[in-house]
């Protein structure tokens, strides 16, 4: 049974039928054990029943080791470690390489009947450059075994960047890279963004110490940062109301740019402006909900009217 789902899901099985397997695609609901299941077997000397619980489901691990989405530096590994799963008695662990491209799939090592974590790496050392996936596969007292599948790579280099906002968070293991709210930003205040140098799964190349620029105005650089550990940080000062593009870019870079949109938005009392980034648009047939400034012909805010004052078109 083979999962090349990275983590983002789990499988269960039995070893009375290889054919029979349940994968669930919501890592964060899977069913609480113990569960009860019948497998019914029926050939031409009749029916089989076998009835069963399962103690034990993989999904339920944590802390796993490698980090899943992170960028190593030892050639070794160090520890494969995890914690739970509650009711396994047996683990196994495959590692596979996936190449420089995270395209390959070649068998590096496994371990099997381990009784408890850690477990020491006693493989060959890895290829710098190259990207690793393993599997975590429990199996509890009713020999019911399920797995999860966790990546990561060894030493490779950035290919693109990821621009963080205030509000939001750097989380590899996220499809975006990060999580969070962005924030409103007030115009003539200063704020931090940062841009992280990431590889093909998002993980962080700490080597990369190469120039990174941001621009908000188009055609200008407005600001040059060397690298550290891979992450650049910026201070941020824009003075004047307007949409602005924030744009990091680094040239030695696969794809070198990254964005995020800000949108000016007035106050309620018009006496400041704000800069909100990444603006969400709203999908057609929803309801949300828009301010409509009114002026007269001297460009003078007029107050006390009502909806129905006026049309909308």
């Amino acid at each position: 049974m083979t999962s090349t789902t990275w983590g983002k899901s789990l499988e269960w099985s039995t070893d009375l039928s290889t054919a029979t397997k349940i994968v669930w695609e919501t890592p964060d609901q899977f069913p609480t054990p113990p569960l009860f299941y019948t497998l019914e077997v029926t050939d031409s000397s009749g029916t089989y029943v076998h009835k069963a619980t399962v103690t034990a489901i993989m999904g339920f691990t944590s802390d796993q080791q490698p980090e899943p989405n992170s960028n190593i530096l030892d050639p070794m590994i160090g520890d494969f470690s995890w914690i739970g799963a509650a009711g396994a008695v047996e683990y196994e662990l495959r590692l596979i390489d996936r190449g420089p491209e995270n395209e390959d799939w070649k068998d590096e090592w496994d371990k099997e009947r381990i009784e408890s974590s850690p477990v020491t790496y006693d493989g060959d050392p890895l290829t710098p450059g190259n990207y690793y996936q393993y599997r975590i596969r429990a199996r509890d007292g009713e020999y019911n075994f399920s797995e999860q599948w966790f990546q990561f790579s060894f030493e490779a280099e950035a290919t693109r960047l990821i621009l963080v906002a205030p509000g939001q968070e750097f989380n590899p293991n996220a499809d975006a890279g990060k999580i969070g709210d962005t924030q409103t930003m007030q115009v003539g205040s200063t704020f931090t963004v940062t841009a992280y140098a990431v590889n093909r799964i998002g993980a962080i190349d700490q080597n990369f110490d190469g120039e990174i620029y941001l621009s908000w105005e188009e055609g200008i650089i407005n600001s040059t940062v060397s690298a550290v550990n891979g992450a650049a940080e910026f201070e941020v000062d824009i003075d004047v109301a307007n949409d602005y593009i924030l744009k990091a870019t680094a040239i030695a870079l696969e794809e070198d740019s990254s964005e995020i949109r800000m949108r000016q938005i007035p106050d309620r009392d018009h006496s400041t402006v704000a800069l909100n980034t990444d603006p969400v648009s709203p999908k057609a047939y929803s309801t949300f909900t828009f301010t409509v400034d009114v002026k007269d012909e001297t460009d003078n805010y007029i107050s006390g009217l009502s909806p129905s004052d006026f049309n909308i078109t």
